[in-house]
């Protein structure tokens, strides 16, 4: 079997798959984009209000889920929970983003001791139901359970140390 270069030449390119160029050069720029969008956002603090844009989201899912189960006395406090956790985040955003820190601070001052004493109280039954191999047929799944417990800690930590370093 004898073949010129240029009959060689056909019977490989005849052979070769065909180059997705187009598509990995999309996808590339794709993931790109996304990885500076990410990068932007961190530089300038937006992404500081995902925890809020969160927060909003399992209040109305859950505000929907327990008025579908019984009535909304049986969870009042969990909503009232959930509703102070809005403030005491916004309040947070202000004083790491610098932007209005003052005021931050004295709405951190104000909601976050509610906020803990609520995110400490609620799931805390909660938590100690779970461990004690008890099942509660209302409220929080355990992983929100202890998502607002830690919460409630770390709420009650921040509001004791900024009291401390206000004075």
């Amino acid at each position: 079997m004898d073949m010129s270069p240029q009959e060689y030449q056909a019977y490989v390119k005849g052979m070769q798959k065909k180059s997705p160029l187009l598509k990995d050069m999309a996808l590339a720029f794709g993931i790109g984009g996304a990885i500076c969008v990410v990068g932007q956002l961190i530089q300038t603090g937006w992404l500081m209000l995902l925890p809020l844009v969160w927060e909003i989201g399992e209040l109305l899912s859950s505000f929907m889920a327990y008025t579908a189960i019984r009535n909304v006395s049986d969870q009042m406090l969990t909503i009232v929970m959930m509703i102070l956790m809005a403030p005491f985040l916004l309040a947070h955003a202000r004083i790491l983003s610098g932007v209005g820190v003052e005021k931050g601070l004295r709405q951190l001052l104000f909601f976050g001791p509610a906020f803990a004493l609520f995110a400490i109280a609620v799931p805390g039954g909660m938590i100690a139901a779970a461990l004690a191999g008890k099942t509660v047929a209302l409220g929080l799944s355990p992983v929100s359970a202890v998502f607002y417990f830690l919460s409630g800690l770390y709420a009650a930590v921040l509001c004791l140390s900024l009291r401390r370093f206000a004075r």
